[in-house]
């Protein structure tokens, strides 16, 4: 018997992504159903019911969702069996996990692994307890098996994914293997994965960049220039760190390395050529180096990691207990707010970062970033950026006198970087088109209120028929391209 074609929505997608896909899909689908992970429905109706709200683009008539999680004596037998064929490779990630072990770094369970087990610590933890590694292992493994029973049992044709990291990389892994198409939700943003390369959502490919060369004039890029000077874009990250007022108590240093949010993932892109596993294993090593360093160098905390429901200063004061007998070395300062993003990049002279946005940030200013993982700027030109290879690389580059020419960047590299900024802010992504004052870009993972007001929000505003029918044409401009952009610049290229 022929079997109906399907989407597959889950991934750990959230309501509100939910409710404009369903639009999305709309466009994008010609005669498949839908089928959406059963978790993912449920966290959506509640939001639904909390307020009786009604969805206008909910046909149940069309949905299915996937099983309920249930236990069944086959999905014992299969774990066992999963168990048992994979037991060495387990046994090792269970008890013997270690950074220097490079198969880690080409295993896609391995990263899915050790991701969860990182989620599930706390400031005061370095590293997960056996308890928490076994409990995610477990749960890793019947995941895999329930992933792979519903491409067996359904005939799926695309998925779209919440997320591609943690548990959820998993899913997105075993679908591609079976060249099924993916695209992973990021930052309201929707990029199709390649089979062995991940795509993050502010890649552009070659082919896009010069389609939107065309279509964005010299003029555009320098007024976005000027009020990012003015410290005036309406973005949340950007806000909450141009806004910070400088305390004279505490000069600018030269050296300055940017951390992530040590909660959030590393691994939406797996660069399998890194020299460090993840942001522990990169900052206890980069401090080691620094203590030989002759300059003073500054570890700012990302400015919005307690909105994410992280104490930096508790995971560093972690890091210098068990690392460096309670102390850091003495050219080493702790940078909690000090200055804002805007002074510190017009003066810094290094920046260094695992992949973030900083560096694309630090080129616009001049200064070529020091980067561990393949980000969005070294996709554009390797040579934009400065990524060793090894750790005595990385050692002399940590080293070098701040003031050397190598941290210089050259200009065509600026301006590119700075096309590259303003795309990432105004183009790719449809953030924009549903939030547009800056306190409606409450993104954080840990305040359940701002998320349901934002949902509600959007919802309001998914009411509008001009609105939905644009996300309409962008479902129907993504059967044949690989990203979603804002809705303003999708009509742009199609004129």
């Amino acid at each position: 018997m022929k079997r109906n074609p399907y989407i597959y929505i889950g991934g750990g997608i959230d309501p509100t992504n939910l409710a404009i896909l369903m639009h999305i899909l709309e466009g994008y689908r010609h005669k498949e159903k839908i089928i959406i992970d059963y978790s993912d429905f449920k966290n959506f109706k509640k939001y639904l019911e909390k307020k009786k709200i009604k969805y206008k683009n909910l046909n149940l008539a069309n949905i299915e969702l996937t099983p309920q999680s249930e236990f069944k004596l086959k999905y014992l037998l299969l774990f066992i069996l999963n168990f048992s064929k994979n037991f060495f490779f387990y046994n090792k990630l269970l008890f013997f996990f270690s950074y220097k072990n490079k198969i880690n770094y080409k295993s896609t369970f391995s990263h899915a692994y050790w991701d969860s087990c990182m989620r599930n610590i706390n400031d005061n933890e370095l590293k997960p307890n056996l308890f928490i590694r076994l409990i995610t292992l477990v749960k890793l493994i019947i995941y895999n098996n329930y992933i792979k029973q519903l491409i067996n049992k359904k005939k799926i044709k695309s998925v779209f994914l919440g997320h591609s990291v943690y548990k959820y990389r998993i899913a997105s892994e075993e679908f591609k293997k079976k060249n099924i198409k993916v695209f992973v939700q990021a930052n309201f943003t929707y990029s199709k994965q390649k089979k062995n390369k991940d795509i993050e959502w502010n890649y552009v490919d070659k082919n896009l960049l010069k389609k939107l060369k065309r279509k964005i004039s010299d003029t555009d890029i320098k007024k976005f220039w000027h009020l990012r000077s003015l410290g005036k874009l309406d973005d949340i990250d950007f806000t909450a760190a141009s806004k910070i007022k400088s305390n004279s108590r505490f000069s600018l240093n030269k050296n300055i390395i940017f951390l992530h949010v040590f909660r959030d993932s590393p691994f939406a892109r797996i660069d399998k050529s890194r020299i460090f596993f993840d942001y522990y294993h990169w900052i206890v090593e980069t401090i080691k180096i620094l203590k030989d360093s002759d300059e003073i160098w500054s570890i700012r905390i990302h400015p919005i990691s307690k909105a994410w429901g992280e104490n930096t200063l508790t995971i560093l004061k972690s890091i210098e207990n068990k690392y460096f007998k309670g102390f850091f070395p003495d050219n080493i300062k702790i940078d909690n707010k000090f200055h804002s993003n805007l002074k510190t990049f017009s003066e810094m002279n290094r920046c260094v970062t695992f992949n973030g946005t900083a560096s694309i940030e630090s080129s616009c200013y001049g200064k070529k970033p020091i980067l561990i993982s393949n980000n969005a700027l070294s996709e554009l030109d390797k040579n934009y950026v400065l990524k060793p290879t090894n750790i005595n690389e990385y050692r002399y580059l940590l080293l070098k006198n701040s003031s050397d020419k190598i941290f210089i960047q050259e200009k065509k590299a600026v301006i590119d970087s700075k096309f590259l900024l303003y795309l990432i802010y105004n183009v790719l992504s449809f953030k924009k088109n549903l939030l547009l004052a800056e306190k409606d870009l409450s993104l954080f993972s840990n305040n359940k209120l701002k998320k349901y007001l934002r949902f509600v929000k959007i919802l309001k505003k998914l009411d509008d028929p001009s609105l939905r029918s644009r996300f309409y044409q962008l479902g129907f401009y993504l059967r044949k391209n690989s990203r979603s952009l804002n809705l303003k610049f999708l009509n742009l290229l199609n004129n």
